[in-house]
């Protein structure tokens, strides 16, 4: 009786175990290549204090994949090219 048990759960978790596994997705993921996102991408940032007086300001710049290609960072003492 206990060999029909212990069949039985052993049969139940092998089914299990490969219902998960066969019904994963990224079998198929690097034929495809990624498709970029879209949405918002910040371009500039400033930074202030209170009194709106400009500490430093980022530029970015973005590739038409979305990837960040470059940044510009200027500060009060002069700008600095990033990439």
């Amino acid at each position: 009786m206990k060999t029909v048990q212990f069949l039985t759960r052993v049969s139940l978790f092998v089914l299990i175990g490969t219902s998960v596994l066969s019904c994963n997705n990224d079998e198929d993921s690097d034929d495809i290549p990624p498709v970029p996102e879209t949405g918002y991408f910040v371009r500039t940032m400033k930074v202030t204090d209170g009194e709106d007086r400009l500490f430093f300001n980022i530029t970015l710049e973005y590739d038409d994949n979305n990837r960040l290609v470059g940044e510009t960072f200027v500060a009060k003492s002069g700008a600095r090219k990033v990439g």
